[in-house]
């Protein structure tokens, strides 16, 4: 769903957020006294200004609910039968069945291992202890980006991406995605006003690794001396090259988690 500036024109894109809702309504159903809490805003709209107070019942605008100009709240939307639809795991159901059906179709059976489908440099550098928890390295490229980055020449910021790869990095934008040294990309929605916000962002480099240790370019000992030297990145504003200065406004670096992962799930 890139470049971000026209992800909305996806259909991908609006399955994801329906399917979010969804997720969000099954949450609700098993923790009804759990909703929204208060926060600040991080971000400046131009409705909301930057360290404003919300809460469930700050106006969501622009979206009016009546025709009186009342706008929508999040305490008005908690309950989402009031906009007249629900989702076939709701209808005439407790909160026991919401349960045994979400294990069953996400879980599998309580005393069935459940394995790790997307492994950090699979074998190459895991630790298992025999009849432990599996333990697992995993690298991470963490970029930090500035979130309004771009002048749109309006007042506000652009969105773009930045792409991240392990080895050489060569052709047209349109290109990057299908080179062997793509490892993955993140990006900054931008806006309509400016601030100094930096965003983190983690893009794993594990499988880059992987194959790097596997062709004998480096071990894994050096594994992370190899990703300082070979980790590139390259920034666009929807399908053009965007030159940047490398003054440290965008910064990237690379480090490791130790994950440990359980070999079984039985609770939601």
């Amino acid at each position: 769903m890139s470049p971000t500036g026209v992800t909305a024109f996806d259909p991908q894109f609006w399955l994801h957020h329906a399917n979010v809702d969804r997720q969000l309504a099954l949450f609700q159903a098993l923790y009804p006294n759990t909703y929204m809490g208060s926060c600040t805003a991080d971000t400046p709209t131009y409705t909301v200004d930057s360290g404003e107070a919300l809460t469930a019942d700050s106006a969501l605008t622009p979206f009016h609910k009546n025709k009186n100009g009342d706008f929508w709240t999040s305490a008005d939307v908690r309950d989402i039968t009031k906009m007249g639809y629900t989702y076939p795991e709701l209808v005439n159901t407790n909160n026991a069945t919401l349960v045994a059906y979400i294990k069953a179709q996400y879980s599998g059976p309580p005393d069935v291992a459940v394995p790790n489908k997307k492994r950090s440099l699979n074998d190459v550098v895991r630790r298992q202890d025999a009849g432990k928890p599996k333990k697992e390295v995993l690298y991470l490229a963490e970029v930090e980006l500035p979130v309004y980055g771009f002048d749109n020449g309006n007042g506000g910021s652009s969105p773009y991406e930045v792409f991240v790869f392990v080895g050489e990095v060569s052709g047209a934008p349109s290109g990057w995605t299908k080179l062997d040294s793509f490892v993955g990309m993140t990006s900054a929605l931008g806006g309509p006003l400016k601030n100094d916000m930096i965003k983190p962002s983690n893009v794993e480099v594990g499988e880059a690794l992987k194959k790097a240790v596997e062709a004998g370019k480096t071990t894994t000992e050096k594994a992370e001396d190899y990703l300082k030297e070979n980790l590139k990145f390259r920034v666009a504003i929807v399908s053009s090259i965007a030159e940047y200065s490398s003054s440290g406004t965008l910064t990237n670096n690379i480090y490791r988690a130790m994950l440990r992962s359980p070999g079984r799930r039985s609770q939601v």
